[in-house]
């Protein structure tokens, strides 16, 4: 026998098959009561043999979803994509797609030692894959949204100061000396100065156009989808000056010892954590000279606009959020204003 009931404004079925219960949604408001009760035979086994007619599982359904959905992002997207797949099945696996419970995401997220926006990053795959299940009828809520995601974690990003940086290029040689401080004084992202080719440079207006990057050995665009022309500041310029001596007669700026444009930056990583070993400075990360240029340009008052667009950021609050907080301002004439 089926058994009609309401929960908050929707109606439910719910009756017992082969001594098991099962409930389903009719998909009705409590205004079609009549209809429903009517009807309530038909409504619950449609919903049943719907339901239990196939196992779906996980590994096969998400895997279908991030294939049919590999249109909508690039080539690397598309293998981060996977990656973060792949994790996902670790968990959920061979679970029936109808049987994974806001529950069983919450034992998932709490089993992950990972910092907030990785967990993230990997609730968004989970996110996409549900919902698509969602929009194909085979659950009747997304069981993720009712999930809280982690507390963003506020980090500040490390910097080093206009002494240190000129320590560190003055310690640097050959390649790594101009590359140094090409980084240091464009803010590029490392990515994007492997990808950089000497036709993108016009040294007689001082300009520089990033369009490309390259991660992994794939070359796409950069962050944000977005080409820009940024400018070509003295002592970056300087530094491509004195790389023309070892690669301009390649298509790419920065080259490897096989005189080969780079597939990854993380070799730089290594040569500047070596460095600041060797010269005994706090050791950070390559990616770290982005960060200093952009607070070097705060410190010394240039444009918030014009920096946005030199970074490639999508909007002055990124810079602002990002940077901002390590801005150590002068207080020398400030002092001398308010002591007597």
């Amino acid at each position: 026998m089926v058994k009609v009931y309401k929960r908050g404004d929707k109606l439910w079925l719910y009756s017992r098959v082969d001594g098991k219960g099962y409930r389903y949604s009719s998909g009705y408001g409590s205004e079609n009561i009549k209809y429903v009760e009517k009807n309530k035979d038909e409504l619950f086994y449609k919903k049943h043999n719907k339901d239990n007619s196939s196992f779906l599982p996980f590994n096969e359904y998400g895997r279908y979803v991030i294939d049919i959905t590999s249109n909508q992002r690039n080539q690397f997207t598309q293998k981060e994509t996977l990656q973060k797949f792949n994790k996902l099945c670790e968990f959920f696996n061979n679970t029936d797609i109808k049987d994974i419970k806001s529950s069983m995401i919450m034992q998932w997220q709490n089993s992950l030692d990972y910092a907030s926006k990785t967990i993230l990053n990997y609730r968004s795959v989970l996110n996409m894959i549900l919902e698509m299940a969602l929009a194909d009828e085979i659950i009747e809520r997304n069981p993720l949204s009712s999930i809280k995601p982690p507390r963003k974690n506020i980090t500040i990003p490390d910097y080093y100061n206009l002494d240190e940086i000129n320590l560190l290029i003055d310690g640097a040689n050959g390649q790594f000396k101009n590359l140094l401080e090409f980084a240091f004084f464009t803010g590029m992202r490392p990515s994007e100065i492997i990808a950089l080719k000497w036709s993108d440079i016009n040294f007689d207006d001082s300009l520089i156009k990033v369009s490309k990057r390259i991660r992994e050995k794939i070359e796409d665009m950069p962050k944000g989808y977005k080409e820009r022309v940024i400018d070509l500041l003295p002592r970056a310029k300087d530094a491509l000056e004195r790389q023309k001596d070892i690669s301009a007669k390649y298509e790419y700026v920065f080259v490897t010892q096989y005189n080969k444009r780079y597939n990854t930056p993380d070799t730089f990583d290594v040569q500047f954590k070596k460095l600041c070993t060797h010269l005994e400075i706090r050791v950070g990360r390559f990616y770290d000279t982005k960060h200093s240029f952009s607070t070097l340009m705060l410190e010394n008052n240039m444009n918030e606009t014009w920096l946005t667009q030199q970074l490639g950021h999508t909007n002055i609050s990124i810079t602002r959020k990002h940077y901002i907080g390590k801005i150590k301002p002068d207080f020398t004439n400030l002092n001398s204003k308010i002591n007597r």
